[in-house]
């Protein structure tokens, strides 16, 4: 059909138009409407005395001990496949020294293939260079025939198998250790390097943190465009990922195109894709199956990705501190609206830094990476950038103030809980509600005033007014010997 044809018929495949098509959208917006308001039946229960560290679902029990028990048992079985996959070799990459050119798009980049990181990454082929000058692996690996080399596709096989075990592995635990759970479509489409038709790699090194930027695509239709969900790695999981990336992808691209000489398709998962199921991408029913296997084993419960989204929430919003947060980016904030824009606008117009490259406002990435860390410390997993929110580093001899940490050191056996916060006396408790509800009593008149101020004007000078009194009001408690109370009171007052 032309152009033409297409514009005449478009009222009866658009919304807007009174046709069929307009009724059954309109009919489809409000029970979409109806089921995302509606509040699901309850489908599990906190253990009474678990202290909300159990809950009972499906008719058996998820514990945080077992989950625990589930993510160490994860990690040193991928650390031994990582391991085996290379040789037992003890190939060094020096984590802290990596860096990631985050506003870089071009095509086929990854802070694997950056020119800085070439002398801290070593060879691409390290491993194929390593089976070659090792007469036992040379023999495992390569037939030899006239002087040429021939590679023994049946070895190949074998170690790309172990390869998409590990792949497994990682998904695995990115699915579980690493803060809010993903669909398996933000999973398994994540790309590991730019790619020619937009995609940008999915991990990054961001504020010190290891991170893979998942993809969200359930709003894609309504939004226009995708939304990015950053998630820091633990430590173990980032070296992991690294080493991977760095050393065993490129043998795995080497295997591939001796086992699929001549399937391209192959060839390009490869290339592209940061996690493959051998020789064809991971579905959810891999994930899922993989998942089952070790949560029946170390929690007693099989759970797959739809029963780990249910289950894994209420233990992360009870003991994890979710980081609540406003992440529409339309919203205004005091700084955006007295320059006379939005936040949208600020932080896509003025002062872009390497961060704004990610699709998300710079201010909104930290939240994010809180979250994940938090979760990593109820795990008993050695958080991703290894500092507290107290600024005290419990790897301070090994981490030298939130670096990366190697491998050796990133394992859950040498995790270090944060320091648990001292607890106030009963006595001082109560004098610290009393003195709270003072203040509430006091500063609850002034700023009731603002409010209704502020709803009749608007401007950018009011609001910078607003801003100077909300200062004054919270130094009025503070001793100043240059002002006196009444001279306060009055500032406040005009």
């Amino acid at each position: 059909p032309t152009a033409d044809t297409i514009l005449e018929l478009r009222c009866w495949f658009t919304e807007g138009h009174d046709s069929t098509f307009h009724s059954i959208r309109s009919l489809q917006h409000r029970a979409t409407s109806l089921a995302m308001s509606t509040q699901n039946e309850p489908n599990m229960t906190w253990k009474q005395g678990s202290k909300k560290t159990a809950l009972l679902f499906k008719g058996g029990e998820v514990s945080l001990t077992g989950i625990q028990a589930c993510q160490g048992a994860l990690e040193d079985k991928t650390v031994s496949t990582l391991t085996s996959l290379l040789l037992n070799h003890p190939f060094h990459i020096d984590l802290k020294a990596l860096k990631d050119d985050m506003g870089n798009t071009t095509p086929g980049y990854s802070m694997f293939t950056d020119r800085a990181n070439a002398s801290t990454l070593g060879p691409v082929d390290a491993l194929a260079k390593h089976i070659l000058s090792t007469p036992s692996f040379r023999t495992q690996f390569v037939v030899v025939s006239n002087d040429c080399i021939i590679w023994n596709p049946i070895a190949l096989a074998d170690w790309l198998r172990q390869y998409a075990l590990l792949d497994l592995l990682c998904l695995v635990q990115v699915e579980m250790n690493c803060g809010a759970p993903g669909r398996t479509t933000e999973l398994t489409g994540m790309p590991c390097v730019n790619t020619a038709g937009g995609m940008m790699r999915a991990m990054r090194i961001i504020d010190d943190h290891v991170a893979l930027m998942r993809t969200y695509h359930k709003m894609r239709a309504a939004q226009g465009q995708d939304r990015l969900i950053p998630h820091s790695l633990n430590a173990a999981l980032a070296a992991i990922m690294v080493y991977k990336e760095a050393i065993c992808r490129p043998f795995a691209q080497l295997a591939a195109s001796v086992l699929y000489p001549g399937n391209q398709t192959v060839k390009n998962l490869y290339q592209t894709f940061l996690f493959v199921n051998y020789d064809k991408p991971f579905d959810g029913d891999a994930i899922t199956h993989e998942m089952k296997v070790w949560t029946g084993k170390h929690i007693g419960v099989a759970l797959g990705v739809r029963d780990w989204r249910q289950v894994s929430t209420p233990l992360r919003r009870k003991h994890a501190g979710l980081e609540e947060m406003w992440l529409e980016q339309e919203l205004d904030t005091v700084d955006s609206a007295q320059a006379g824009h939005s936040h949208r606008v600020d932080f896509l117009r003025y002062g872009v830094t390497d961060q704004a490259s990610t699709g998300l406002a710079e201010d909104y990435i930290g939240p994010f990476f809180t979250t994940s860390v938090l979760w990593h410390n109820v795990l008993h997993l050695v958080p991703g950038k290894c500092c507290y929110m107290t600024c005290f580093c419990a790897y301070s001899q090994t981490c030298a103030g939130g670096q990366r940490l190697q491998l050796q050191q990133a394992t859950r056996n040498n995790y270090v809980p944060p320091p648990v916060r001292t607890q106030v006396s009963e006595s001082k408790q109560e004098e610290l509600e009393l003195i709270a509800a003072a203040v509430v009593e006091m500063i609850e008149p002034r700023l009731v005033a603002m409010e209704k101020k502020l709803e009749q004007v608007a401007t950018g000078q009011d609001l910078q007014h607003a801003v100077t009194q909300i200062r004054q009001l919270f130094t009025l408690g503070q001793p100043n010997p240059a002002a006196s109370t009444s001279t306060a009171t009055v500032s406040v007052r005009s």
